[in-house]
């Protein structure tokens, strides 16, 4: 009867000490609003970048829909076109194939015969820590009708880019440099993620979600979905990294504002670069999916 008691104990125990690390590992989005885009959205103005650094806010979008919580911003030159915006519908014709990955909206971008560089921000207040920002997207890239599937002739894989990124001094400029990115996705027709760990003294901080074509195809639509951004513990980064449950080639970049986190170090094993110094600005972390296994790189961090 004793050893029955505590074995019921020591479950209960292991049982509480799971869910502790749980709640420890991803918190509640920090912050952001209308990651999902199931709220409502409108005309809102729009920010517009030049090449040459200037600024200014478009206040008559018009083909442009933001949603709510969100600023629409988009590169303007003879090059680059104004993309079209607007939060669709699950309901045809976006059912087949799917562009809502969860929930009853998503978010799409989208330009004709031009290319594009634009995405959307948010601003949002964060406490001192790490942070895992995710989100969901794909492209539909094509020369032809057929939304199945992203082609051309000749068919560039590298025709899309798809980044995560955020400013830590609360910026809303995306081409500064003091943006932290992702590595860039190449992600098409279905929806994968894209994850960005970074560090924050606390204070005012801008997300960022964008997209870059290369070529000016007759279709050059992107699709993002559930965006959230959580607070996680250093120590278990690699435990959030690896249950992300990629199905393609994915990049993943740790990146840090180094200012107030001097005296961390970080050991890395498996198919990243060891680092020796104490101080890191940046860690690329490469899952690659083969027919098998799920190749990594943990990364272990100590104060």
């Amino acid at each position: 009867m004793r050893r029955l008691i505590s074995r019921v104990f020591w479950i209960v125990i292991f049982l509480i000490l799971i869910a502790w690390l749980a709640a420890e590992l991803a918190r509640a989005d920090s912050g952001l609003v209308n990651g999902g885009f199931e709220s409502g959205s409108g005309h809102y103005p729009v920010a517009v970048f030049t090449e040459a650094g200037d600024f200014w806010f478009w206040l008559n979008p018009g083909e442009i829909t933001t949603p709510d919580g969100w600023t629409t911003y988009h590169k303007w030159s003879n090059e680059y076109a104004q993309p079209e915006v607007k939060v669709i519908p699950k309901a045809p014709p976006y059912l087949d194939p799917p562009r809502v990955r969860s929930g009853q909206q998503a978010l799409q971008l989208f330009s004709f015969y031009r290319i594009h560089d634009a995405g959307f921000y948010q601003r949002v207040e964060l406490e001192p820590g790490w942070y895992l920002l995710t989100a969901w997207v794909h492209a539909w890239c094509s020369c032809y009708n057929d939304p199945h599937h992203s082609e051309c002739d000749p068919w560039d894989y590298w025709q899309a880019w798809q980044y995560v990124g955020v400013d830590t001094s609360g910026g809303d400029n995306p081409f500064a440099s003091s943006v932290l990115w992702s590595n860039p996705g190449h992600i098409y027709d279905v929806y994968a993620p894209i994850h960005l760990v970074f560090h924050t003294g606390g204070g005012s901080a801008t997300v960022f979600l964008r997209s870059w074509v290369k070529w000016p195809y007759l279709h050059n639509d992107m699709y993002w979905d559930d965006v959230s951004l959580a607070q996680v513990e250093p120590l278990f980064l690699p435990s959030i990294l690896n249950s992300s449950g990629v199905q393609n080639d994915v990049q993943i970049s740790v990146q840090m504002d180094v200012q107030g986190v001097q005296g961390w170090t970080f050991n890395c094993t498996g198919l990243c670069t060891q680092v020796n110094t104490g101080r890191l600005n940046s860690l690329n972390v490469h899952f690659a999916q083969n027919e098998h296994e799920m190749q990594g790189c943990g990364a272990t961090v100590k104060r």
